[in-house]
């Protein structure tokens, strides 16, 4: 078996326990803030460097060219998100939700300018569970939502001071919410989920990389948005004075993942310092399902047409420092706009996608030439919206309020076989 076959197997292998993984993340909307315990632990700063194959795989293609020899890493990720719902003086904590979840890539150069790479990671998701009483009313609600993404990657050396990359996504999705805001209510009953379905999605991912000299580089990526058919969602009749309460009936819904743009910058100021900053805009309003089209949530047939998240600029912002020839140290920020604006929160209390500011800390530490270790852990501040109960009768008096935050931990290992 070659080392090829190998590293396919391994990246598949990955992508098949990520299918069974639970879904939360250190995120910015739903999309996460940086794959892999390097890249994390620079606020997700990467477009422009060359410290993480992970990273470079999530945000820009390009830069596989700028790593010595072929490359392994394999990063494991421990979340912590919370959720909390509160209207008057009712509040609803989600259950504990705790996600160890791995993400692998490979790349290796089959030439002088040419470089071959293959990743697999959680792209992004959410998941919420709640159980309790709102108001004297019982809220039980649930939501899990994840895209799974594999890259065959290529990137070109045009010049020594110029690479181009680009990259095949394909995005294993899936897709539960109950009851099923997204489903045509019966007797003002939204239907109730029996499971969920997956769905195929692809897409491509083209970006450029400028060594402008030794010390600084700009590098640039579009990822395109991942469309994906309708999804088929199980569910049953949830009004109990219905003559079909309880039978089973499909519900259709399309939620794509958004494209991303990213731009960004590194500097070595010192040999043993090194500064990236960038700059993300998720394109929500172009993604179906994410999007909202028209003045209300609802449809003609009262059921939710979308979440209606915005469009979100992130700003990203890391830095790294060799305190010796084994130990780096690194540090980062995150920060961006909420998904979801306080009008629609109601609608968001399962799809919550509003955690602005990430603090970020790590360190690597190489016992060989040939091998790292490295460790991140992200803090997820919180974050709160809080809007109208909306209905497809109009707004209630009352408002909800919609509170998140999160806690992240990641381990790595790293192989190069002409070191680091």
């Amino acid at each position: 078996m070659s080392k090829h076959t190998i590293a396919a197997a391994l990246v598949l292998a990955a992508a098949a326990l990520l299918a069974t993984a639970p879904q939360a993340r250190a995120q910015n909307g739903h999309m996460r803030q940086g794959v892999g315990a390097v890249n994390s632990a620079m606020g997700g700063a990467g477009a422009a460097t060359t410290q993480s194959l992970l990273g470079t795989l999530y945000l820009n293609p390009a830069a596989m060219v700028g790593y010595d020899g072929a490359r392994a890493e394999f990063s494991i990720d421990f979340q912590r998100p919370s959720h909390t719902v509160e209207t008057g003086a009712s509040t609803v904590e989600g259950a504990d939700v705790r996600a160890l979840f791995p993400s692998v890539a490979v790349a290796s150069p089959v030439s002088d300018r040419v470089s071959l790479g293959l990743g697999a990671y959680q792209v992004g998701g959410f998941q919420t569970s709640y159980a309790g009483t709102l108001n004297g009313t019982p809220f039980v609600a649930a939501s899990d939502y994840s895209a799974i993404r594999i890259t065959p990657s290529v990137a070109f050396a045009v010049t020594d001071a110029i690479w181009l990359g680009g990259s095949l996504l394909f995005d294993c999705t899936s897709f539960m919410q109950d009851p099923l805001l997204v489903g045509e209510p019966t007797g003002g009953s939204y239907p109730n989920a029996v499971g969920g379905n997956s769905q195929p999605g692809v897409g491509f991912q083209a970006g450029l990389l400028w060594n402008i000299n030794d010390f600084v580089a700009l590098g640039a990526s579009y990822a395109s948005k991942t469309g994906v058919s309708s999804y088929s969602l199980p569910a049953t009749v949830a009004d109990p004075g219905s003559s079909s309460y309880g039978d089973l009936q499909e519900v259709g819904f399309t939620l794509e993942s958004p494209a991303m743009l990213a731009a960004g910058l590194s500097m070595t100021p010192l040999p043993s310092l090194l500064l990236a900053a960038d700059v993300r805009y998720l394109f929500y309003e172009d993604a179906a399902g994410f999007t909202l089209e028209g003045d209300s949530p609802f449809g003609s047939d009262l059921a939710l047409r979308g979440f209606g998240w915005q469009n979100v600029f992130v700003f990203n912002i890391g830095a790294e420092y060799a305190a010796s020839d084994k130990v780096a140290l690194r540090a980062g920020y995150n920060t961006g706009g909420s998904a979801i604006t306080d009008e629609l929160a109601s609608v968001n209390l399962t799809t919550p996608g509003i955690v602005r500011n990430h603090l970020s800390f790590g360190i690597g530490w190489q016992p060989t030439r040939r091998f790292r270790i490295d460790a991140g852990y992200v803090v997820g501040f919180e974050n709160s919206v809080m809007g109208p109960v909306l209905t497809p009768g109009g707004p209630l008096a009352e408002n909800v309020s919609l509170t998140s935050s999160s806690n992240a931990f990641q381990l790595a290992f790293a192989l190069g076989t002409r070191g680091f």
